[in-house]
């Protein structure tokens, strides 16, 4: 599981929630994209991955860990 999904569930929130958030950052992103930057199968730009990381940053969330999830990838339970 990617560090953005796991941050994402620890928070119990929705793909749309995280969506709501962005949007209040200014920036627009689906949950189709948001879902497939999740499981590593689009890359994020490093606009969005420090948008991402802002919204996560009391979970420690990294933009690194954002846009290289392999690298921090966690089984998934």
């Amino acid at each position: 599981m990617t560090p953005l999904k796991q941050a994402r569930l620890n928070r119990k929130w929705k793909l749309r929630d995280v969506c709501h958030h962005i949007k209040a950052h200014g920036k627009r992103l689906d949950t189709g994209n948001l879902s497939r930057i999740e499981t590593g199968k689009q890359p994020a730009s490093p606009e969005m991955a420090a948008c991402l990381a802002a919204i996560f940053i009391d979970d420690g969330l990294t933009e690194m860990q954002i846009i290289y999830p392999e690298r921090y990838m966690s089984k998934d339970v």
